[in-house]
Parts: structure tokens; C-alpha cells; sequence
């Protein structure tokens, strides 16, 4: 079992340091604290890594899913009483993730040489996001980090959660699509040459679909090169204006008016709106701030600028329901729960509520949009294929008849 160093008081306020085996630090503080001992450290034997070490570490992502996992941890160890450093360390030796092991052993010195948790969390703002950052720094004002951090450990899972379902929703179309695009490359650029040499052979006239059918295909193999760079640059041009303001204004509009999947993005948005915003509010997050880290969470430039204008209206004494009722982006009923909670003083309660509810909307959109695209792919898909069966097979069966 692994060793520890720890430092502790007695009840008469003297030091008391020494060394223990036992399996983790959560365990040391327990049998400490069970002699009456104050807790100030604990920290795994030959564990420790230098500053210098620490400054030549390559940060690189950090998954959502390691990061929720590592907010419930900590969240538990804290409740127990484990000291944050110690928690932290402590949590870096088990984390499975390298990044995530080298940012939280950072973040352990950090503290020890005398930042706050919330200061050292500002230094990673790639793997840690704004909200995160306030909500630990509230939970430190407060005193109240474990709960604090129990409720982030809840958001992230949700927002994993959610980010799976829309994956779920986007990856079937996106494999059929593929699967669709592969078949009808083999048949253009590969079967039908090969059935164009054969009627070349037989010197007869051919109907006009297999005309047709053929034509394209020699279209398609004789201009291949203009193909590529015109695709290639398409996509190219697509992804620069994507990243202009108004490109990003205009994909946003586009995203949540989109045929089939408009609706389901819109949802997701106002999912994780609600939720950022009342996992803030909860937390103790002033108003102002909780609705612009809330709107940049939620992933939509066009929630984003309208959030800047509702402040705008929030200053000047109006409530966040009359501010919201003014966009689009926002539904009746939403608007309406949140006023409701505005009277009874239980806003984050209903933003919680909202958010569940949209989280179960994006579940039964995921459910039909697999059910509408599945069959339009399929008759598409079947559609190519009994054109080019069609094209192929009828002249061989006129040469047929005629050899007869």
C-alpha cells in the first residue's frame, strides 16, 4: 500500500507530522481525525513533482467526461472533510487522464504557494470554462465548495448527457449519408465504365436513361480534378466565413431554422441555458454575470448578443422575464415558469425544471428524427440504385430479345 506524509495538530495546537500506510488519503484523514487530530495535509510518498517538471508539462483537452468525473470526486472528498490539497493530489493520482493529472497536480502547488482554488483554475481557462471558475469562487466565498461542486459535477454529467444525444442524433444520418456517397462513387466511377465498355462492344443504340446514366458518369470521370478543388474549396470558403462575425451570425440562424434539425438544436441551446444559468444562480452568481456566462455556454452567438441587451434592460430595473419575452429564441412557456419564479423567489428551481424538460424534448426529437431520416435515406439510396440497375440491365435485355 502507499505511504503518506501527513501534518497534522493535536487539541493543544502543537505540530504533529509523521508518515502512515494506507490505501488513500481519504482513509489517513479518517483515522487521524479519529485520534483527534487536526488535519492540515496529507500527501502520497515520492508523489510530489517539481516546479520545474510542472513548467515543461504539454497541456493538451481534457474530456468533459474525465472533467465530470473529477468535480463528483472531489465534491465527495470535500464533503468528507479531506483537505482541498490533499483531495487534489490525491485525485491526480487516480485520474486516468495524463492532461488532467498534470493541470490538478499544478493546481495543488498553486494553492500551496498561496492562490485561491478559483485563481488557480483561471490559469487552465482551455480545460476549465468561466463558469466553472465563478462557481468555485462563490463556493469559496462562501465556504460552501463541496456543495458548490457537487452541483458542477451535476451540470457536466448533464451536458455530456446532452452532447450524446445529439451525437446520437447526428451520427446515423451522417453514416448512411457516407454509406450513400461511397455507393454511388463505386457504381459512377467504377461499375458503370466497366458495363460502357461492354455496349461499346455490341455497337447498338441504347435507351436514353442508360444514355443519361452513362453520360454523367463520363462527366464525372473526366472532370475529377475540377471536382476535388471545387469541393475542397467549397468547404474551405464554408469554414472562413464560419468564423467572420457575420458568417457566425448567419450559420446561427441557419442552425436553429434548419429543416428536421433547426428544432432539435434549438432545444439543446435552451437546455443548456437554462441549466448553466441556474447551476449560477444557485451557486450565489450575481445576476449580470450568471446570464453572460450562461449565454456562452449555451452555444449560440444569437442568444449570446441578445443576453448582452437583456442586462442592458435588467440595469435599468426590469426583470429577466420581460427581457427574455422580447426574443424569439426564448418560448412562451419558458418565459412564463421563470416568471413564475421571479414571484416566488425560485428562479434556479424553475430553470432546473426547464431545463429537464427541454433535456427530454431533445431525447423525443433525437427518437423522431431517426425515424423520419432512416426511411428518406433508405427510398433515396434505393432510388440511385434501381436508376442505375435500370440503365444497365435494360439494354442488356433488348440485346437479348434481338439476338433471339
Amino acid at each position: 500500500m502507499p505511504i503518506f506524509n501527513y501534518s497534522t495538530k493535536d487539541v493543544s495546537g502543537k505540530k504533529v507530522d509523521g508518515t502512515v500506510e494506507s490505501a488513500s488519503s481519504y482513509e489517513v484523514v479518517r483515522l487521524l481525525r479519529g485520534k483527534g487530530l487536526t488535519v492540515i495535509s496529507v500527501r502520497a510518498k515520492g508523489k510530489e513533482q517539481t516546479k520545474a517538471n510542472q513548467q515543461n508539462v504539454k497541456y493538451g483537452k481534457v474530456k468533459l467526461g474525465q472533467l465530470s468525473v473529477f468535480y463528483r470526486q472531489l465534491a465527495t472528498m470535500l464533503d468528507a472533510g479531506v483537505p482541498i490539497v490533499t483531495a487534489i493530489k490525491d485525485l491526480s493520482d487516480q485520474s486516468e487522464s495524463i492532461n488532467l493529472s498534470a493541470i490538478v497536480t499544478n493546481i495543488a502547488s498553486q494553492i500551496e504557494g498561496g492562490n485561491s482554488f478559483s485563481e488557480a483554475l483561471k490559469k487552465y481557462p482551455d480545460t476549465f470554462s468561466s463558469l466553472v471558475i465563478n462557481m468555485a469562487a462563490t463556493g469559496e466565498e462562501s465556504g460552501n465548495l463541496p456543495k458548490v461542486m457537487a452541483e458542477l459535477a451535476s451540470y457536466t454529467e448533464d451536458e455530456v448527457a446532452l452532447i450524446k444525444q445529439v451525437q446520437g442524433a447526428i451520427a446515423y444520418p451522417a453514416f448512411i449519408a457516407s454509406f450513400f456517397v461511397i455507393c454511388v462513387g463505386i457504381v459512377v466511377f467504377i461499375l458503370i465504365p466497366k458495363f460502357k465498355d461492354i455496349f461499346a462492344s455490341f455497337g447498338a443504340t441504347l435507351p436514353p436513361i442508360t444514355s443519361m446514366v452513362l453520360g454523367f458518369s463520363e462527366f464525372m470521370i473526366r472532370n475529377i480534378l475540377y471536382e476535388i478543388v471545387f469541393v475542397g474549396g467549397a468547404i474551405f470558403s464554408v469554414l472562413a466565413f464560419g468564423k467572420t462575425d457575420k458568417g457566425k451570425h448567419i450559420y446561427a440562424n441557419v442552425k436553429i431554422k434548419a429543416p428536421l434539425f433547426g428544432k432539435l438544436f434549438h432545444k439543446v441551446i435552451l437546455s443548456r441555458f437554462c441549466r448553466s444559468l441556474a447551476t449560477l444562480l444557485d451557486g450565489g452568481v450575481a445576476v449580470i454575470y450568471s446570464l453572460t456566462i450562461a449565454s456562452k455556454a449555451a452555444g449560440s452567438i444569437l442568444l449570446e448578443d441578445f443576453t448582452q441587451r437583456t442586462i442592458s434592460g435588467i440595469e435599468k430595473g426590469s426583470t429577466i422575464s420581460d427581457e427574455l419575452a422580447k426574443s424569439f429564441l426564448f418560448p412562451k412557456m419558458m418565459v412564463k415558469m421563470i416568471q413564475v419564479g421571479e414571484n416566488s423567489g425560485t428562479v434556479p428551481q424553475m430553470l432546473i425544471r426547464l431545463s429537464g424538460f427541454y433535456s427530454e424534448e431533445v431525447k423525443v426529437a433525437v427518437a423522431a428524427l431517426t425515424s423520419i431520416i432512416e426511411p428518406l435515406l433508405i427510398v433515396l439510396l434505393g432510388g440511385v440504385v434501381g436508376i442505375v440497375v435500370i440503365a444497365i440491365y435494360f439494354p442488356i435485355f433488348t440485346l437479348a430479345s434481338g439476338m433471339k
